[in-house]
């Protein structure tokens, strides 16, 4: 559909976007995350599809809605599909200018930002639903180093390790779409997704919900079978934990705090997206590279971890991805800028 096609290329160009955001009629079709502040949000698209069609009328929905969401803070962009059908290069490239020109506009706000704001990141919270007022710009790259740098004295270092990520095996099990959705269906549905869970957390939620309707040999999604196995998730054991809006599932006996693994996606066909990657890994794989490499500036360390990942080479997303790692390693304070402006390990990689 039309929705889908538009994400994959905003995917393309290095953003990332969530669909269906917000509780109210007023919701955004899609929703493109700034790479600079993960609890802020470039750009809105409205489609005129099911959302626009369940508006009361035609004033709400031409004049209302976008009212709504502008005096929120929102920039939107509206597709119609009239438009779509007649050229969507055309429309594609709209949209993809207008992203260029808004993540320009973030990175020079984010640079400017003042010391003071960026030396002390927020919490790390989930991504808010319809944003009041735009959020504080963070930038990693204007974080000022530690008024008390860090020991120079030599300190065990926590075991950051890489190791391959193993897909869950067992048999395809066909089912129709139609047998799927039936209540008696759940425990098999939880079966599978537990047995995933198992052998691949931490997994992303939309990962998740894909390999089992793929155990099933189901090719589509669609609100009913999404339904059923939202109520079979409900029925495993796993630690759940949002990060930038996206639901990570953890093994019951993983601890999210304590996790000092970050993993190879060695199958081609079955590689993880970016943001499919926990924090924690990004996170890992960084002080992994600085432990091996010592004190590294930020460029040198991106490279580093790019090749200790596996990746060929680097890109915007890849980029991006590894800069929502430092952050989280600034939070833990894994992470820290030393007085040379050098990223090195701070006192809480160490074993204690």
């Amino acid at each position: 559909g039309i929705l889908e096609h538009i994400c994959r290329r905003i995917e393309e160009e290095g953003f990332r976007c969530q669909t269906g955001v917000g509780h109210s009629k007023f919701k955004i079709d899609i929703a493109v995350l700034n790479p600079y502040c993960e609890e802020e949000y470039l750009l809105g698209i409205m489609l005129d599809g099911s959302s626009y069609a369940q508006s009361e009328n035609t004033r709400d929905r031409a004049v209302a809605q976008p009212g709504v969401l502008k005096g929120l803070g929102w920039k939107l962009h509206r597709v119609w599909t009239m438009d779509w059908w007649d050229n969507r290069a055309r429309e594609l490239e709209k949209i993809v200018q207008i992203l260029r020109q808004e993540r320009e506009a973030a990175r020079v706000k984010a640079e400017s930002a003042s010391p003071e704001s960026a030396a002390s990141p927020a919490e790390e919270a989930e991504t808010p639903e319809i944003p009041e007022s735009p959020a504080k710009i963070e930038k990693i790259a204007a974080i000022q180093p530690e008024e008390q740098p860090p020991s120079r004295e030599p300190a065990e270092i926590r075991a950051y390790e890489i190791t391959d990520y193993v897909a869950a095996q067992f048999e395809v099990t066909p089912m129709a779409s139609s047998e799927y959705v039936l209540r008696e269906n759940l425990e098999r549905i939880a079966e599978r997704l537990q047995a995933i869970v198992d052998a691949e957390a931490p997994i992303a939620g939309d990962r998740l919900i894909k390999k089992a309707l793929r155990a099933f040999r189901i090719a589509r999604s669609s609100p009913a079978t999404l339904e059923a196995t939202e109520k079979a998730l409900k029925k495993i054991r796993a630690k759940v934990n949002k990060q930038a809006g996206v639901k990570f599932y953890w093994g019951k006996e993983q601890d999210p705090e304590a996790y000092s693994l970050y993993r190879r996606d060695a199958g081609a066909d079955d590689r993880r997206l970016l943001e499919e990657i926990c924090q924690q890994e990004l996170k890992n794989a960084l002080c992994a590279a600085l432990n091996e490499k010592g004190p590294l500036e930020k460029e040198l360390l991106v490279r580093e971890t790019v090749r200790a990942m596996g990746y060929a080479r680097s890109g915007q997303a890849l980029s991006a991805a590894l800069e929502r790692g430092l952050k989280y390693g600034r939070k833990t304070g894994e992470i820290v800028l030393n007085e040379d402006g050098q990223f090195c390990l701070g006192k809480a990689g160490g074993v204690h």
